[in-house]
């Protein structure tokens, strides 16, 4: 099992869990396969994120799409870096935020064809 934001997931995924609306309305049952259609009804009600069969290491939906290049990631480095300007560097939860950004955007963009 996996969680993933809904923005990471893609047709064909597997629920391990039932998705609910902010209001506790099942929207979708656990073991459904999730279509766009889906993805689109949870980005509407709000729901952050769900739960997945499989998303482990070795999932295929998991590994980005592509390598990115070195000058990709410079440039993600960089827009980080404008990001968290303001903020303490050696502090460890700002750390771990950027570490999370620089991992999000990197699956982001290695998604982009």
């Amino acid at each position: 099992m996996s969680t993933l934001r809904v923005e990471f997931l893609q047709p064909g995924m597997e629920l391990a869990e039932d998705v609910r609306g902010s209001n506790g309305l099942v929207l979708l049952g656990a073991g459904a396969e999730i279509s766009e259609r889906h993805i689109q009804i949870f980005k509407s009600w709000g729901v952050p994120e769900v739960t997945i069969r499989g998303g482990g290491p070795g999932d295929a939906a998991a590994t980005p799409a592509r390598t990115l290049s070195d000058a990709e990631r410079e440039v993600i480095e960089r827009e980080l870096d404008r990001l968290f300007q303001h903020n303490d560097p050696l502090d460890p939860v700002i750390e771990e935020l950027r570490r999370i950004c620089l991992q999000r955007e990197t699956v982001r963009k290695a998604a982009q064809p």
